[in-house]
């Protein structure tokens, strides 16, 4: 509710501009403009996600063409997810203990998971993939506004978690990248207060 008042006229975007479909814990957001959009004005959001009570997989997330890049904000649409898909499968609403950015096609992100791949447990590079790449910073937007702290992050690549990639790799392609990042997430206590009284 308070990310809903905070936002009040990204969320009126979501319910005007996009609609939500549900195939069980997975969500597609998707909006585009008119068939008879002028030329050179067409606009497109595509967000795909799954979300259980643990983990949270973001697929696809991206916002192209000509638009007010201000008018929705991932973190809103998975804020508007997250609620859909806990409602529909009657969870408690519960925040996640992993997210996982899967399967990195960003050349840019890519770029940096290469760039580094001699050592992912470095605090180089969880600052560089949190604080100048699209997924990270993108991420560290959905921790924040949902109340969580990123603890660490876990490099997984072909399937497999790995702390370093010896060989150079091929790691963009159009359809296909071997590259996913975890986040380890936790409520920030600043943001979420247990009650620990027992009452009468």
């Amino acid at each position: 509710m308070q990310l809903k008042s905070r936002y009040v006229e990204q969320f009126k975007n979501i319910h005007a501009l996009t609609t939500t479909y549900q195939w069980f814990s997975c969500m597609r957001t998707e909006g585009k403009s008119p068939e008879n959009a002028s030329v050179g004005k067409a606009w497109r959001y595509q967000f795909r996600n799954e979300f259980t009570k643990d983990c949270w997989r973001f697929i696809l997330n991206l916002k192209a063409g000509h638009m007010d890049k201000k008018a929705i904000y991932m973190s809103n649409v998975i804020a508007h997810q997250f609620e859909r898909a806990f409602e529909a499968n009657g969870w408690l609403l519960a925040l996640p203990q992993t997210i996982v950015q899967f399967r990195i096609a960003n050349k840019q992100t890519n770029d940096v998971l290469l760039a580094h791949r001699t050592n992912y447990q470095s605090p180089a590079f969880k600052d560089a993939f949190l604080q100048t790449t699209v997924n990270g910073k993108s991420t560290v937007r959905v921790a924040e506004d949902l109340g969580m702290i990123i603890d660490r992050l876990t490099v997984i690549h072909n399937g497999h978690p790995v702390t370093s990639l010896p060989h150079p790799v091929a790691a963009f392609g159009l359809y296909y990248s071997p590259f996913s990042v975890r986040f380890h997430v936790r409520p920030d206590p600043h943001v979420y207060v247990l009650s620990t009284s027992t009452g009468m």
